[in-house]
């Protein structure tokens, strides 16, 4: 018993800094964050993509020649998807920055001016075209699987633009800039739809255990779907992520135990 004991208690002190990582670093223009399945810290800025892994700067890759990034999406953080919005491009990228194929521009797959897109199941991707607001699921060989035309008008929301989207636990999440929250089955099915208000600009979407997390400076949103329930609003006090940012210094900390920060 006694060896047993001091084997958990050698393996919590290994471990125990490994869930309690705090990471700090300084990144000019820093535009958002992503926390993959791995605990990896993704940090992005206009054409700077850095990750940190355990309590070092694991990489950091510059993305001048493709345009500025508008998302990413570490659904797959072997496969990392980057969104050059501007440019109707996407990019993947493995845990350690490298480019998997070169870069996709939606025109050459017969896509109109994307306005949002993300990573799903079985290696596919998801698209919001931008003009006409439809909704497009493609296999993981960039072939069309089914489409679902007119969103504004299946949401009732006529100003929608689709600004941020994930795919969590078999729903896909559609955010519009006026603040409509949608929530799809994986198949194209509309489930529910949610009204919270005009988002700013520097909102983020991130995935949570059972739902997802949207952030501001201002709010915080968390809307869990399994089991359904109305999204839960408020003032944002601290990062449930564990994530700051001190754009005056163009500085960054995370800890990977936002309840113990």
């Amino acid at each position: 018993m006694r060896r047993l004991i001091a084997c958990v208690i050698f393996l919590l002190g290994f471990l125990w800094p490994c869930w309690n990582q705090t990471f700090q670093g300084q990144l000019p223009g820093i535009k958002g964050h992503q926390i993959d399945p791995g605990k990896q810290l993704w940090v992005w800025s206009d054409q700077v993509l850095r990750v940190h892994q355990t309590d070092t700067l694991f990489f950091d890759q510059s993305f001048l020649q493709a345009g500025n990034i508008y998302s990413i999406d570490v659904y797959n953080p072997l496969k990392v998807l980057v969104f050059f919005k501007d440019q109707s491009q996407i990019l993947w990228v493995d845990n350690r920055g490298a480019a998997l194929r070169s870069t996709l521009n939606f025109m050459d797959i017969g896509l109109e001016q994307a306005s949002a897109e993300a990573s799903g199941y079985d290696n596919g991707l998801w698209v919001v075209t931008g003009q006409d607001m439809t909704l497009i699921r493609l296999n993981q060989h960039l072939k069309e699987e089914f489409k679902v035309p007119n969103l504004h008008q299946l949401t009732k929301d006529p100003q929608a633009e689709i600004a941020w989207m994930l795919e969590q636990q078999n729903r896909l999440y559609l955010v519009s800039k006026t603040g409509c929250i949608s929530v799809w089955d994986i198949f194209g099915g509309l489930i529910s739809v949610f009204q919270i208000g005009q988002l700013p600009e520097t909102t983020e979407l991130h995935r949570c255990p059972g739902g997802i997390l949207l952030q501001n400076e201002q709010t915080e949103v968390r809307l869990l779907s399994n089991p359904p329930r109305p999204p839960e609003i408020k003032k944002r006090t601290a990062d449930q992520t564990g994530f700051s940012v001190d754009r005056q210094k163009d500085s960054y900390r995370w800890h990977s135990n936002p309840d113990k920060k």
